[in-house]
């Protein structure tokens, strides 16, 4: 009398390794599914235009603080010249 229906490794492998092959391709599958609907490239662009706007405001910022360092340095060799 078996207790079990699995005999050995043999048939936990048999059962096991085409559930973890299923699941694999499976993921793979949703990894390559894009959704696409009829305004998807619009909003890729507008996602885009946005990304480049927060990078420009991002970068006029920088330049502003480098400026304003520049000023301070100036002013403190400005009065230790004096």
């Amino acid at each position: 009398m078996r207790y079990f229906e699995f005999l050995g490794i043999q048939h936990v492998i048999m059962y096991v390794f085409p559930a973890i092959i299923l699941v694999f391709l499976f993921a793979i599958g949703l990894g390559f599914y894009h959704f696409r609907t009829k305004d998807a490239a619009e909003r890729e662009q507008q996602a885009q235009a946005e990304k480049a706007e927060e990078d420009r405001r991002r970068a006029e910022q920088q330049r502003e603080e480098v400026e304003e360092a520049e000023r301070k340095v100036n002013h403190i060799l400005e009065v230790a010249n004096q």
